[in-house]
């Protein structure tokens, strides 16, 4: 029987999924969103432009986030099968319906044109 010490040390499963989706939404916002932060001279640009080039490779590709495996972790829905499997954006962006390769990479597309528009601005 395990001591109630190293219960009480592991944290709750869904608390740790939910810090985790958290920090999400908080990267999320900044892919597609930190160009206004660059602008407004709170953050460099060397920070942001690898932050948004990685939001539109992980979309463009079938590379997964590393948030997303993490959460599916602490969930414990890492061994469900791949197609049962939901990302961060099917799951909690456009509840539960599961995005098609094409629109992945509209998305990337969404992101990318986002971005190209806020640094374009910058230079007027």
């Amino acid at each position: 029987m395990p001591s109630r010490s190293s219960d009480a040390a592991a944290p709750h499963p869904s608390l740790g999924a939910t810090l985790v989706v958290l920090l999400h939404y908080v990267v999320a916002l900044y892919i597609v969103l930190g160009a206004v932060l660059v602008r407004a001279g709170w953050v460099p640009w060397w920070l942001h432009v690898p932050a948004a080039a990685w939001g539109v490779i992980v979309h463009a590709t079938a590379v997964g986030c590393p948030l997303t495996r993490l959460e599916h972790r602490l969930r414990g829905t890492h061994t469900a099968p791949p197609e049962e499997r939901l990302g961060f954006v099917d799951r909690h962006l456009l509840c539960g319906r599961k995005t098609s390769r094409r629109q992945n990479v509209m998305i990337a597309a969404g992101i990318l044109a986002v971005n190209l528009v806020l640094y374009l601005s910058m230079r007027g």
